[in-house]
């Protein structure tokens, strides 16, 4: 992905571009410690995704180009975040549709720590 990315930066900036990458791998991964440190001081949960996507063996399938979430990077995220808000307030879980599993935000999907502002798309005549 670094190769791609310095060709992008040569074509963008033509001589301007240094050649120098700022986003690097190990970048990523100390702003990322930074930010988990700072959830950790203010008694915030956090989700670590650059430790999540390193663990996972297999980061570079959730980036389409080095910076940007694949498919499968967003299906990725979505689930540590799912993942974090039940573990740190049950509450807040959404309970998909126990008829039809993969669909959400109809009137069988529910949450207990929320109530609607209003009906369902599906419950209004």
């Amino acid at each position: 992905h670094e190769e791609g990315r310095k060709e992008f930066a040569r074509r963008r900036f033509g001589e301007k571009a240094k050649g120098d990458l700022e986003r690097t791998n190990e970048m990523a991964g100390a702003y990322a410690s930074a930010c988990a440190a700072v959830g950790k001081e203010l008694g915030l949960p956090c989700v670590n995704l650059w430790d999540q996507m390193q663990a996972a063996g297999s980061w570079h399938s959730f980036l389409c180009d080095g910076l940007h979430l694949s498919p499968e990077g967003n299906e990725f995220v979505a689930e540590a975040v799912a993942s974090s808000i039940k573990g740190a307030y049950p509450a807040l879980e959404v309970e998909p549709d126990p008829y039809d599993a993969t669909v959400f935000g109809n009137s069988g999907t529910s949450c207990q720590g929320l109530e609607p502002d209003g009906p369902f798309h599906d419950r209004i005549n």
